[in-house]
Formats: structure tokens, C-alpha cells, sequence
């Protein structure tokens, strides 16, 4: 690929990362900070492909295939894909070529970052020991909803008829999880009626403030009055109730022990980087310095 192909990917994916939008539509100020990003992941790239690491680096044509669909199914269809494209300076081909390199990239810090030491389970459990303030669980709660909304672009959901209809099927509930469920499939205009109700296992603040009070003080098994909020009447069942408590080892270990691996990974990854910027250093100051004493 030249080197205009792959510096406007890389203004791409500057202007994208940092402003969500296409390099053209930035401003000045804008497109001078995303020419100076995308000129230095270039650089970085290039340092990355060049170095020992990536002399056995091969990235086989169907993993690259499946990388350039994701990029194609983000687009209504074909002719919108190849506009964008032609947009940011691009084409498939080059396209392609970038997106195969941005595979050896990741590749080749995979293999750096394979010479971290894995985290032991010792090691999981000193740093459980030293912050079990960081295993403690809040207590969440097993709800359901019955949600009629107020609008008054329709007739039936109009505030007086929605809390006629609310009111109605309040006075049908018996008490029973079954049929609030039933109840919820068929009348609630929540998402989770499909559902039967079932919202999950609910922390603290996960609700709109009127219901969480609500919710967070009714007994396991019962059902709230009708409450009103700025988008409706609900109903709420607390189903179960799961009192705060602290994670086991046995359930925080592999946690633990992945994000201690993710961690010396970066950091394995951060000193090979460092020291392939410094050899580059290196190389420009001793090639400056033959320079000028041809002078």
C-alpha cells in the first residue's frame, strides 16, 4: 500500500476515535490534531511491523475476510460502504492492506505480551486479603414491572385513561408471581413484557428514584401500590431479595487473576513499545550526526 492509503486509514481512524466524524468535516484545529494522531500511530505501526517480532507474523486470508465484512456490515449496503470509503480517500484494496496490518500489529503485542509470568492463585489471594473492601455486594433485588405509559398522542394512554387501565389491572392481581407475569405479558408497555415483567437482579439507582425507594422497601413476595412516574404508572413485585454480602475467593479468584494477567500484559507490551521508540531515537540521532560530519 502507499503511503497517502495508509495515512488517510489513519486519519480515519483518528477523526473517528477522537471526534466521530470523517476527516473532511473537521475543522482546522480538529484536523491538525488528527493528522498529528494518525502520523504518529502510523509511526508507531510501522516500528511495530519492522521489528523481530513481526518477521513470522502472517495473518491468514480468512481471518482478514472475516475483519473487512465487520467493517462492511456496519453500513445499510454496498453502495453506502463504497462512498464512505471514497469519502475518507480509501478504497477496498487499501482498505484491506490497512486492516491486515492492524492484525499483525495486535498479533505481534500478543506475542510480546505472552512473555508475562501468569498470575498465581497465591498472588490472587495476598491481594483479596489486602482489599476486601473491593468483594463486598450491595444488596440487588429480583423485580418485576407492570409499566402503562402516559402519552397523549394516543387515546388509551391518555394520564386519566392510563390510570383508569392501571388501576384496573392492579385490582386483578392476586398476589402471585405467575399471574403478574401474565398480567405484565399481556398488558405492560415495558420492553420487559416480554419477559413476563422480569427486570433482573436490580442494585441501588438502577431505577428512577420513585421506584427504587419503593422497591428497596417492599418485603420478598409482595407487590407495590401504583406508582407514577414521568413516563407512567407501574406496578412493581419484588420477587426475591439478596442481601448484601462479600464475594468468596473462590468467586472473586478469576477475576482477579484475569485482570492481574491483563495488567502485566499491558505493561510488558508498554516497556516493548518504549524501547522500540528509543532504538528509532537512537537511529535518528546517529544518522543526524553522520550528517553533519560529511559537512
Amino acid at each position: 500500500m502507499n503511503d497517502a492509503g495508509l495515512l488517510a486509514h489513519h486519519l480515519m481512524r483518528a477523526a473517528l476515535s477522537h471526534f466521530e466524524c470523517r476527516y473532511d468535516e473537521l475543522a482546522g484545529t480538529e484536523k491538525a490534531i488528527a493528522e498529528e494522531n494518525a502520523r504518529r500511530s502510523l509511526t508507531i505501526e510501522a516500528m511495530v511491523l519492522k521489528s523481530p517480532e513481526a518477521r513470522d507474523i502472517h495473518i491468514p486470508d480468512p481471518m482478514l475476510d472475516r475483519a473487512v465484512e465487520n467493517v462492511r456490515a456496519r453500513y445499510g449496503d454496498k453502495d453506502e460502504f463504497s462512498e464512505d470509503l471514497r469519502r475518507n480517500a480509501l478504497t477496498e484494496e487499501i482498505l484491506r492492506d490497512a486492516l491486515r496490518r492492524e492484525l499483525q500489529v495486535d498479533a505481534v503485542l500478543e506475542k510480546v505480551a505472552a512473555e508475562a509470568a501468569p498470575a498465581t492463585i497465591e498472588e490472587a489471594r495476598d491481594w483479596y486479603d489486602r482489599y476486601p473492601e473491593k468483594f463486598s455486594l450491595d444488596e440487588t433485588r429480583a423485580a418485576r414491572q407492570i409499566l402503562i405509559t402516559i402519552n397523549d398522542d394516543y387515546p388509551e394512554n391518555i394520564r386519566a385513561e392510563a390510570a383508569r387501565r392501571i388501576s384496573g389491572i392492579y385490582a386483578d392481581l392476586d398476589g402471585s408471581v405467575a399471574q403478574f407475569g401474565q398480567l405484565a405479558l399481556r398488558h405492560s408497555e415495558c420492553p420487559s413484557a416480554l419477559e413476563e415483567g422480569a427486570l433482573g437482579r436490580i442494585g441501588r439507582g438502577q431505577l428512577f428514584p420513585e421506584l427504587d425507594d419503593i422497591l428497596f422497601g417492599l418485603a420478598e413476595g409482595t407487590i407495590s401500590e401504583v406508582i407514577e412516574t414521568s413516563i407512567g404508572y407501574h406496578i412493581l413485585l419484588c420477587e426475591a431479595v439478596y442481601p448484601a454480602q462479600s464475594a468468596s475467593f473462590e468467586e472473586a479468584a478469576p477475576k482477579i487473576i484475569d485482570a492481574m494477567n491483563k495488567k502485566r500484559k499491558a505493561l510488558i507490551q508498554k516497556r516493548w513499545m518504549s524501547g522500540l521508540m528509543r532504538l528509532a531515537q537512537q537511529g535518528r540521532s546517529s544518522h543526524a550526526k553522520a550528517g553533519f560530519g560529511t559537512d
